[in-house]
């Protein structure tokens, strides 16, 4: 998702929204500073567990990378999260 942040925001609360319940797991953390650039990011490893309106839980793996601006705001995020292979969703 790339836009404005009032956007973003709407477009994650309908995400957030459609789950009964969701906890999140954070497993590490660490900030880098690129040099040649002068900028700071940070990077996160976690799990989300999430229980859709169905009640069906599920366990999602994610890494995160924050951009943060020289205001200390985040200009930029970027999510991934591994692909299910097909035989696994199948099954």
């Amino acid at each position: 998702m790339m836009g404005p942040t009032d956007t973003l925001m709407k477009g994650m609360q309908a995400y957030r929204s459609s789950f009964t319940k969701m906890e999140v797991n954070v497993e590490a953390i660490f900030a880098v500073k690129s040099t040649d650039k002068n900028e700071n990011w940070v990077a996160v490893w976690g799990n989300e567990i999430q229980t859709n309106q169905a009640g069906k839980v599920d366990t999602v793996s994610l890494q995160e990378t924050w951009r943060f601006n020289k205001e200390g705001k985040v200009n930029m995020m970027f999510q991934a999260f591994p692909l299910r292979c097909a035989a696994a969703a199948a099954g």
